[in-house]
């Protein structure tokens, strides 16, 4: 896998390690984990603002995190914005948005990359049951990791471009959101002792304003703690 991290990285892409799920059904994690196999293992709040070094990536992925999968960062840092449909592919097409470079997820679902020039673009939005937009301050798993279901994530293509979008081609509710939670991205680096409950709180409600399921907005706030110092207890 570091081989394949690195040439990625040199593409400009923000990579990062990420748990795997185990036999068992247990996370690598060692915790009573509800997302095994798909969080990171390294505090990433840090590459969603510039990319890691070649030297990082190759002893994360081939000494110190071996084994491990494989992650990247969303939004501006990679100029990457993914759809992610766990829904069926009907319901993607439904938005209108241009073909693209698409992964098939170990779960059966996909993940359709874009590009936006760099343009901003909100994460962790709901676009509608089953479809939702990851970009800043967002992350994905990527091929050839392994999923929960014992299958591989994978490229339907590789051979495919990434397609270009603009934001403005985002379905509205998406291009909505960042008018009205520009406060999120400033807490999603963590905060100090003493605001971590409060910010929790916020983020949460945040989170259910904007139609995210209560598994996601564990996911995003468990991401969250991790940036903190130090980090809730669990």
């Amino acid at each position: 896998m570091g081989g394949h991290a690195v040439a990625l990285l040199r593409r400009g892409w923000s990579v990062i390690p990420v748990h795997v799920p185990l036999e068992s059904g247990d996370c690598s994690c060692g915790n009573d984990c509800s997302w095994p196999g798909k969080h990171p293992r390294v505090p990433w709040r840090a590459y969603t603002e510039e990319l890691p070094t070649e030297e990082q990536v190759i002893e994360w992925f081939d000494d110190e995190f071996y084994g491990s999968n494989l992650g990247v960062v969303t939004g501006q840092v990679s100029d990457l914005v993914v759809v992610d449909v766990d829904g069926t592919i009907e319901d993607f097409q439904a938005l209108g948005l241009p073909k693209t470079r698409t992964a098939l997820t170990g779960g059966g679902g996909y993940h359709m990359f874009y590009r936006t020039g760099r343009q901003p673009a909100p994460s962790g939005i709901s676009v509608t049951p089953g479809i939702d937009i990851k970009a800043d301050g967002g992350f994905v798993v990527l091929p050839p990791s392994k999923h929960l279901s014992g299958f591989e994530y994978a490229w339907l293509d590789c051979r495919s471009k990434i397609a270009k979008i603009s934001p403005s081609e985002l379905p509205q509710r998406v291009r909505s959101s960042e008018s009205n939670g520009e406060w999120v991205g400033e807490l999603l680096g963590g905060v100090p002792e003493g605001e971590r409950s409060m910010t929790a709180a916020r983020l949460a409600g945040r989170y259910a304003q904007i139609g995210l399921s209560p598994d996601e907005s564990v996911m995003l706030l468990v991401s969250w703690n991790l940036q903190n110092n130090p980090p809730l207890p669990l």
